[in-house]
């Protein structure tokens, strides 16, 4: 396992592993939910859910980030890219309508 993330309920436990997989938990079996959501950057670096708990935003090893629909476990988007390196942090704003990443290679974008 490479990172975890609450969602803002409390209900839900993102967690990305080394094999470019997340897996969404029930946080209070730790049974899974749905099948695992595969990126197509590898490693997954880092984790984050929306404040209104509708998104999860990973970043890869890869350097790519894909935006996730929480309650279908879909792809909202192709990979989010612009990194030249690893995605190292993912972050949203407030109100959910605004997502930093910051990468490896000391950029930031939103």
């Amino acid at each position: 396992m490479t990172n975890v993330a609450f969602s803002p309920d409390g209900q839900t436990l993102a967690t990305g592993k080394y094999d470019g997989t997340v897996l969404l938990l029930d946080a209070l079996t730790g049974e899974p939910l749905g099948l695992p959501l595969t990126t197509h950057g590898g490693l997954i670096t880092s984790v984050a859910f929306s404040p209104d708990g509708a998104t999860l935003a990973t970043g890869t090893w890869g350097g790519t980030l894909d935006l996730w629909d929480v309650a279908t476990g879909e792809l909202q988007e192709a990979p989010l890219t612009g990194h030249a390196s690893t995605v190292q942090t993912v972050a949203f704003n407030s109100d959910s309508t605004s997502l930093a990443s910051g990468g490896s290679d000391g950029s930031v974008i939103l």
